[in-house]
């Protein structure tokens, strides 16, 4: 599908051809209704509409539903981390839907998994790649879950970080992690390979 902002009123022709395709259902007939003044529904292409007034509107709506949609919070703040607990299987408020599925369409449920993020390190200072970062779990306290957790490092763009050694995520099953001898548990996350712990 297009961008909401590059897409543009076009943005809402792509959005005719998926409620043709997999239509709503019922409980969403009135917002339908609503946006059927407005030219948009299914197999609709209202930016090709000769009524200029209205594509103007479309193209203002997309960036201003955009800049919506990017500034609703819907995560909670645990321990310098992000989470967001209000995944469920039909995410009844509208923006909390548009929220989470433009940062991961079909994620899982919070029952399921949770998904911790960060962007800065304890003391609030934005992460970087000069700095040499150090995850320590006391013995014991590694993330208490039934299946497994995992530690992935994505870039700004929201790519897997390319890396020699070709690592893409710690976990739980990944193999050869070392413990120290109390039991607890290093993970070593920085540009150079250190010099001890490199399994980790």
């Amino acid at each position: 599908m297009l961008d909401l902002v590059a897409g543009g009123a076009k943005y809402f022709d792509e959005l005719g051809v998926g409620l043709a395709q997999d239509p709503p259902p019922a409980r969403e007939n009135a917002a339908l209704e609503r946006f059927a003044k407005a030219g948009i529904g299914p197999d609709r292409r209202p930016s090709e509409s000769q009524d200029g007034q209205l594509a103007s509107t479309l193209r203002q709506s997309a960036l201003a539903s955009d800049a919506l949609v990017k500034s609703t919070n819907v995560s909670s703040q645990v321990n310098g981390w992000r989470v967001n607990y209000r995944v469920t299987p039909f995410i009844g408020d509208r923006l909390v839907r548009a929220s989470v599925n433009r940062v991961g369409p079909g994620v899982h449920i919070a029952q399921e998994a949770l998904y911790f993020t960060t962007q800065t390190d304890a003391a609030n200072t934005p992460l970087t790649g000069i700095v040499r970062y150090r995850m320590h779990f006391p013995p014991g306290q590694t993330p208490p879950v039934d299946a497994f957790w995992s530690l992935i490092l994505y870039g700004a763009d929201y790519f897997l970080v390319r890396n020699p050694i070709n690592r893409y995520s710690i976990s739980d099953r990944t193999e050869g992690l070392a413990h120290n001898p109390d039991g607890s548990l290093d993970i070593f996350i920085q540009r150079e390979a250190p010099e001890k712990g490199r399994e980790n």
